[in-house]
């Protein structure tokens, strides 16, 4: 494997799936790294693993489990060049939560002047304002704030 960042995906049947994503948790050489199982296709009981290993040997040690389940079917892509968390920002709009405008610097220009603005940079270990707890919270906050 070159340096180039690897998507690993196995797919196959949901006992088998799971059965590797298990192995995956079990072995010492892939502790932190990273990856997902999900229902793929729920007529033709499908599920995926996506695997993303960040160094050739944690690719390699991705493969070797996966090669251990038969059923599963395993390729290897390189990703696109590409400033994923840009990407993933662009669609996302702001969150208005009561008084509070939750929103990134790809959203400046677009605050209301009557509300508290809080500007959020997501990142790859914090979120955009969007979770369920977030606006819960502010909701709360507000209300709280109304009662003063």
């Amino acid at each position: 494997m070159s340096d180039d960042p690897v998507q690993i995906t196995a797919r196959g049947p949901r006992a088998d799936a799971e059965a590797a994503a298990a192995a995956i948790d079990g072995d010492l050489r892939l502790e932190g790294a990273t990856y997902s199982i999900l229902e793929e296709d729920e007529e033709r009981g499908v599920w995926r693993i996506d695997a993303y290993p960040t160094q050739p040997d944690e690719a390699h040690a991705f493969r070797a489990v996966l090669a251990g389940f038969a059923a599963l079917t395993t390729a290897t892509e390189v990703l696109a060049d590409a400033d994923w968390l840009a990407m993933a920002l662009s669609g996302l709009p702001p969150v208005r939560a009561g008084r509070f405008f939750v929103y990134g610097l790809h959203d400046r220009g677009r605050t209301p002047p009557n509300a508290v603005n809080l500007r959020i940079e997501a990142g790859a270990a914090f979120g955009t304002g969007h979770h369920g707890t977030t606006v819960g919270c502010l909701l709360a906050y507000d209300r709280l704030l109304r009662r003063s």
